[in-house]
């Protein structure tokens, strides 16, 4: 009996060999993933026929040709990218990993285990003590990265997609001053930072959309950061507008004067103080209401003037209306004349008595209701006095009134022979 020689055929794609011992073999490299069936068949000689490749005269094997890895679940069963907040790190990724016919490859299991062939070829990565591998990216890193999965005896690495996204960040702006005046400067802001991913720091730089110029309104005040650990966080701002309210301005009545007696003037004089950021009253409409209750009885004295805001507007100011800036009305005593009374005598007769008389009342005034004491006269003439005029003067002396003042007039005493 001649011996044997066998030979492999797969169906529709062959290649075959013999060994120095007579044993065939199969080989292939052009194969595409999928099952297949192999038949080892006797090719024959000159005393045995031949296989023939019909059932049963063959001994077949089927066997199935696994191509590279093709596909990758991670953490989304769809396939999405894992997305991570910055500063937390990948940590355990939910990897699955598939051949092309959909089989699972062994050593290869849904903690992404550290099964060797199978590494991370990006970043850092460490290894727990149940042998799951880690992913850490670098800490300066936020955006979409693409790690790559390395599998020993798979010509194409694997990729997966993630995206850091940054951390969230706050800043807390200080609300005690939400407010301040007209033309006054923008109050010192205090910030809380919350959010800050272990030793990193940011620089927070208030933003006022208000100056001391700004007319009376609402002006957001915001923060910004910067810095070089600034992009790796999204930044919510806490803050609040703050408030230019008016500022005030004081109005002050001009003082005025009257004498006893007369009507006195209606007040309008006034002024404005206060003003800010180079104002001047050009920036206000209206007029105050300004008031007094004198008459031309009110005796003489000093009287306030009323102060109402009346008409007055500004757009940047409010006004005050304060006692300081009431004025007054002064009623000024009325002027009297003490006339010395002329006076008649005849040489080496005694001087006569001295007289005088009041003049200048008003409202019905006399010197019996409204005037004290007397004045004092006197003269040079003597009853022994050659005749010829002589003056008779004096001083006020004791007169005295509320509403009154004395103006002294001389006389004459004429000596007759």
């Amino acid at each position: 009996m001649s011996r044997r020689s066998f030979g492999f055929r797969v169906w529709s794609r062959r290649s075959e060999a013999r060994s120095a011992s007579g044993v065939a073999t199969w080989t292939s490299f052009t194969l595409s993933p999928g099952v297949y069936t192999a038949g080892v068949y006797y090719q024959g000689d000159a005393t045995h026929l031949s296989s023939v490749a019909a059932a049963n005269n063959y001994e077949a094997v089927t066997f199935r040709v696994v191509g590279p890895p093709s596909i990758i679940t991670l953490a989304d069963p769809n396939g999405n990218p894992a997305i991570v907040q910055y500063g937390n790190g990948l940590g355990a990724l939910s990897i699955t990993v598939a051949d092309s016919a959909g089989y699972l490859l062994q050593g290869v299991d849904v903690n992404f285990s550290a099964t060797p062939g199978l590494s991370i070829a990006h970043s850092s990565t460490t290894t727990n003590a149940s042998g799951v591998a880690y992913m850490y990216p670098s800490t300066s890193l936020v955006g979409s990265f693409t790690a790559t999965i390395t599998i020993a005896g798979y010509a194409t690495p694997l990729h997966f997609g993630f995206q850091i996204l940054p951390a969230p960040l706050t800043v807390t702006i200080d609300t005690t001053a939400f407010s301040r005046l007209y033309g006054a400067a923008n109050p010192t802001l205090t910030n809380t930072v919350t959010g800050l991913v272990g030793s990193e720091t940011v620089t927070v730089t208030d933003t006022l959309a208000a100056t001391a110029a700004s007319p009376v309104g609402s002006y957001p005040v915001s923060a910004t950061i910067s810095g070089p650990d600034a992009p790796h966080f999204a930044l919510t701002v806490d803050g609040f507008n703050l408030q230019v309210t008016k500022a005030p301005l004081y109005i002050s009545a001009s003082n005025v004067s009257t004498i006893y007696g007369q009507t006195p003037p209606q007040p309008i004089q006034y002024s404005l103080s206060g003003f800010v950021n180079g104002d001047t009253a050009s920036v206000v409409t209206g007029a105050p209401v300004l008031t007094t209750t004198v008459t031309s009885t009110t005796p003489a004295g000093f009287y306030k003037i009323g102060v109402q805001v009346g008409t007055l507007s500004a757009a940047n100011y409010y006004f005050e209306t304060t006692s300081a800036g009431e004025g007054s009305v002064e009623v000024v005593k009325k002027a009297l004349l003490a006339v010395a009374n002329n006076q008649t005598m005849t040489q080496g007769r005694p001087v006569p008595a001295l007289t005088y008389t009041l003049s200048g009342f008003v409202n019905g005034d006399t010197a019996a209701n409204s005037v004290t004491g007397s004045p004092e006269m006197f003269t040079t003439a003597t009853s022994s006095s050659p005749p010829g005029k002589y003056l008779i003067s004096g001083t006020i002396g004791t007169l005295a009134s509320q509403n009154y003042t004395f103006t002294r007039v001389n006389g004459t005493l004429t000596v007759l022979p």
